[in-house]
């Protein structure tokens, strides 16, 4: 049972966190569809908490059996299974023992283990990319601008992103800055400077690791991403960059 309690509770937790993101799924399209196609304007913000919803649920209830099990255990609660013995119920710690609980819980558990594998596969991949960024920014030079510092890598591709996962810092190649004018680099640093003040590196990489398993994940993701540009340009016009120069940069 000391055994079975824990992957009892994340069995379970990744049920309830599974679908609770297909009802949330299901209400986004049927509110897309009542909407012809597109969903209401939200905040990035809104989004993250949105798509992050069913895992932190899942977390919850971890959090919540193993408490309500250790102070059953201490006998500050009642264990209320001995009141039920030998009948099939979703109880952490007797669901492996009890059939048909035994069957339904190493069904889940196996069905669980194929997406934790797929999905840490998944996120470890994006932890690989986000390491050789790190890697190719140990080349680059720190300058001094206007709207902050910028990070500029001895790269002939023309970019501009935002890498980093608890410190990001904002990148330009030295073929995007052959290419952009002075007002041009402050329109570019304005808006990647927006990503790195709200960490968007990280979550994406949360939002990511949602997609891989969560239904639905993707489309929160999509419109995440959508807000989170319109949020970059609305930051370059509020430090004063002219709105029809900010589109077209």
């Amino acid at each position: 049972q000391t055994c079975a309690l824990p992957i009892s509770a994340i069995v379970v937790s990744l049920c309830v966190s599974w679908i609770a993101a297909l009802i949330q799924c299901m209400l986004l399209k049927t509110l897309s569809t009542l909407k012809k196609g597109t969903l209401p304007q939200r905040t990035s913000n809104f989004w993250f908490t949105l798509g992050v919803l069913p895992l932190g649920l899942g977390f919850f209830l971890i959090l919540f059996s193993v408490v309500f099990a250790s102070l059953t255990s201490a006998n500050y609660l009642y264990d209320h299974c001995l009141e039920h013995q030998g009948h099939p119920h979703l109880c952490f710690s007797h669901i492996a023992h009890n059939p048909p609980g035994g069957v339904i819980f190493w069904g889940i558990l196996s069905l669980g283990l194929v997406i934790t594998f797929v999905s840490g596969a998944r996120f470890y991949r994006q932890i690989l990319f986000t390491r050789r960024l790190a890697a190719d920014a140990m080349l680059s030079q720190s300058l001094s601008h206007d709207h902050g510092q910028i990070s500029v890598l001895p790269s002939a591709l023309p970019a501009a992103f935002t890498a980093g996962l608890f410190a990001p810092r904002p990148y330009l190649t030295f073929a995007a800055m052959g290419k952009l004018s002075q007002e041009e680099v402050s329109i570019v640093l304005s808006h990647e400077l927006e990503h790195a003040r709200n960490k968007d590196p990280l979550r994406m990489l949360f939002l990511q690791f949602c997609e891989s398993w969560l239904p639905g994940a993707r489309l929160i993701r999509q419109n995440w991403e959508m807000r989170r540009e319109v949020e970059g340009d609305s930051a370059a016009i509020r430090r004063g960059c002219k709105p029809t120069q900010v589109a077209q940069t």
